[in-house]
C-alpha cells in the first residue's frame, strides 16, 4: 500500500466516522450504520493490509500453514475488536445490522482464500504426520 492510499484510507475512515456520528445524532437511521460499516470494512482492510500481510509475514516464516493459521486469526480478532468497538461507540442504539453484516462481509472476502485451503492444508498435514507415527 502506498502512503497516498494509506492517507486516503484514514481520511475517509474519519469522514465516515464523523459522518455516521452526525447522521446517527440527528436521526437515529439507518445510514448510520451503514457508514459505520464502511469504515469498519475500511479500518478492517487497512490492518489486514498494513499490518498482517506487511509486518507478520517475514515473522512466521513461509509455511502456508502457519501464515493461513495466522492470518485468519488475526483477521478474525481485528474484526470482533472492530464490532466490540463499535458497540462500544454506541452503535447498539442505530439499528446495527447492516454495519455488522457489512463487516462480516468484508471478512468473508478477505478470508475466502484461507477459509477454503487451511482446512485442508490442515488436514492433508494430519494425514501426512500421522503416517509417519
Amino acid at each position: 500500500m502506498s502512503l497516498n492510499a494509506f492517507l486516503f484510507r484514514l481520511g475517509a475512515m474519519a469522514v465516515l466516522f464523523l459522518l455516521a456520528s452526525v447522521f446517527g445524532a440527528i436521526t437515529i437511521s439507518w445510514w448510520a450504520a451503514v457508514l459505520s460499516g464502511i469504515g469498519i470494512g475500511l479500518a478492517f482492510t487497512f490492518v489486514s493490509e498494513r499490518i498482517l500481510r506487511g509486518l507478520l509475514m517475514g515473522k512466521i516464516g513461509n509455511g502456508p500453514i502457519a501464515w493461513y493459521s495466522v492470518h485468519l486469526l488475526g483477521e478474525s480478532a481485528w474484526l470482533a475488536l472492530l464490532a466490540w468497538g463499535a458497540s462500544a461507540l454506541g452503535l447498539a442504539f442505530v439499528p446495527a445490522w447492516p454495519a455488522y453484516l457489512f463487516g462480516f462481509l468484508v471478512w468473508a472476502v478477505l478470508c475466502q482464500e484461507m477459509l477454503r485451503k487451511l482446512p485442508g492444508m490442515i488436514i492433508m498435514y494430519l494425514a501426512i504426520r500421522g503416517g509417519k507415527s
